[in-house]
């Protein structure tokens, strides 16, 4: 949705002065039809939608009580509503208030109360309206060819050489979506990936639709194995949608993709992974064998250190639990020692970043995955820091972003929390606080410990860190905040993927008593469940005595607090297989393993 002055004072006539719309009225008028906000009647007359109504009031509602000015005073390019300021909007929805760099740009448009940032009755009113609009989706042979001129994203708004109006077109269909605070870096939102990546392979015709909701419901329903027309069939094969022997082409397998999106499937939550240098090296050290011991990992460290005075030292056991935390590493055991070797992915992340060593911040991978919502881009400051780790390029994702995108979501998350990152966790509100409030009157060596355990904590999916600033816990971390309840003040690591295996494993072979709020082992299980764990008598034992201590675990028995960790391990990973990233790194033809 995009609404400048233009749009604003046409979209005003409609409920003051109820005059038609005359020639010099159509280019702000396409833009309205196209976000869904005005459409023609059946007599070929423009009218408001009931969301575009609803619009128009508030609008109107504004003026008229002087918190905003009204549309014919408004700068040629002032942007009332685009996407970066319902970015802002569902921000400060979720987080309780608007955060710093959002609040003066909300209030100005009239949406936030002066006293409290939070949003006032126009805020709330104007997501309603964005989330009834139903926006129109029809592109014809020349904005298609423009959209195969633009990058993918995220990118500078400079690259974009194709006009105001096609450019507001986009933004209204919400192919696109710009970055907050303001709009200086842009990227096509997961359907306008799907569409781009169609259109650079098929939809080459001089004339007519190349997508539209009638061309998309034809080809799903010849994949479904219906039968159209000669006619319709024809066009779909015209376009490269469709081959002569009637089989769904790449292109027209990424129109299928649109339809889903477009009907409804766009992303609601943001996955990452983080990885430290120091993570890296261990990773890089155990691709180079065959199930390797930590013992084995010990020594080559040692002997790195030696050679290379800049490595610092390295806690391998922490490393490990870094690596198992995002399923980066496999763990067996070699002569009754835990041995590990990498994953699929893991491998890929080692063979990718043994070029170029460096850590992968969860901000990074985030400025890439949130494309698949519907109005997201990453704001500047993780745009920047994407492209200062190689993730992001300057019109694309690099390969190395699409791999760590891959990885965020395919991997199986396992908690590990350390001391300060389960007690920032335990001390942050479900919202209503920012990353700027949270770092106030600390040193620089603490904010630099905070900033680390907070990106570590959204790679883990236990908090979300908004656009605007703001901090909200999800479900997974609400739950885990609560498991923490019974952990003993001053214990080192609250949770670690071993113990969290051990959990599982208990808990796949127990029977749970609701009344009771337990899982009970029955007897003789326990050595089942050190089987399915994958860890050795000793590893097993030791994570066992952690969760009894944290809380966990009973006497053969899982606790109310350890089933509340189990809750929260299911909510850290998608419910379902997600439909993303795979299929652009198929698209670019990467050597990315299909398991599917």
């Amino acid at each position: 949705m995009i609404i400048k002055s233009k749009e604003a004072s046409l979209l005003l006539r409609f409920i003051e002065s109820q005059e038609s719309v005359t020639k010099e009225h159509l280019p702000e008028a396409e833009i309205l039809q196209y976000a869904g906000i005005v459409e023609y009647d059946e007599n070929l007359k423009l009218r408001t939608t009931p969301a575009g109504e609803r619009l128009a009031h508030l609008l109107k509602r504004l003026v008229d009580t002087g918190v905003i000015k009204h549309p014919d005073q408004w700068e040629k390019d002032y942007r009332w509503i685009g996407s970066e300021i319902i970015a802002m909007l569902d921000a400060a929805n979720k987080g309780g208030r608007a955060g710093e760099i959002s609040e003066a740009i909300l209030k100005e448009r009239g949406f936030l109360d002066p006293e409290t940032r939070k949003l006032n009755g126009a805020g709330t009113e104007m997501l309603k309206i964005y989330s009834g609009c139903a926006p129109m989706l029809e592109i014809n042979h020349q904005l298609a060819a423009y959209i195969r001129t633009m990058p993918h994203g995220p990118a500078s708004t400079s690259l974009i050489k194709m006009g105001q109006h096609f450019e507001d077109l986009l933004e209204a269909m919400r192919l696109i979506a710009y970055s907050v605070p303001d709009t200086r870096i842009f990227t096509f939102t997961a359907l306008g990936q799907a569409i781009k990546n169609a259109l650079e392979m098929g939809g080459f015709v001089n004339e007519g639709l190349v997508v539209s909701p009638t061309i998309m419901s034809d080809l799903a329903a010849i994949a479904d194995g219906r039968t159209l027309d000669k006619e319709k069939t024809y066009w779909l094969q015209l376009l490269g949608y469709l081959s002569g022997d009637d089989r769904l082409t790449d292109a027209g397998s990424w129109i299928l993709e649109a339809y889903r999106l477009y009907s409804g499937a766009s992303r609601e939550q943001i996955w990452s992974i983080r990885l430290s240098e120091e993570a890296l090296q261990v990773l890089l050290l155990i691709d180079e064998g065959s199930k390797v011991t930590i013992s084995q990992i010990e020594e080559k460290l040692n002997k790195l250190m030696r050679e290379a005075t800049k490595l610092g030292a390295i806690d391998t056991q922490a490393t490990i639990n870094e690596l198992e935390a995002f399923e980066f590493i496999n763990r067996t055991q070699k002569n009754e020692e835990a041995a590990f070797s990498p994953t699929r992915i893991g491998k890929l992340i080692a063979k990718e970043f043994r070029k170029k060593q460096r850590g992968i911040s969860s901000v990074s991978v985030k400025s890439i995955t949130m494309t698949r919502k519907v109005f997201s881009s990453p704001n500047i400051e993780w745009y920047e820091t994407a492209k200062k780790e190689g993730l992001v390029g300057s019109k694309e994702p690099t390969y190395a972003g699409y791999l760590c995108a891959y990885a965020a979501e395919n991997v199986k998350r396992r908690a590990y929390l350390r001391k300060n990152e389960a007690q920032l966790l335990k001390q942050l509100p479900k919202n209503g606080l920012t990353v700027k409030e949270l770092l106030e009157g600390e040193n620089e060596k603490q904010q630099q410990s905070i900033t680390r355990a907070l990106d570590w904590l959204e790679a883990l999916h236990l908090i979300e860190i908004l656009p605007d600033g703001n901090i909200i816990q999800t479900e997974a971390g609400t739950l885990m905040k609560k498991a923490l309840d019974t952990v003993p003040q001053g214990f080192a690591t609250p949770v670690t993927p071993p113990m969290c295996r051990v959990l599982e494993s208990m808990a796949s072979t127990g029977l749970e008593y609701e009344k009771e709020k337990k899982i009970r082992i029955p007897p003789g299980k326990m050595r089942e469940a050190q089987r399915i764990s994958g860890l050795s008598d000793e590893e097993f034992s030791d994570a066992y005595m952690a969760c009894k201590q944290a809380g966990y675990v009973g006497l053969n028995m899982i606790t109310e607090s350890g089933i509340t960790v189990l809750k929260a391990l299911k909510k850290m990973n998608p419910a379902a297989p997600l439909s993303g990233f795979f299929e652009i790194f198929d698209y670019k033809k990467e050597s990315i393993p299909s398991e599917r």
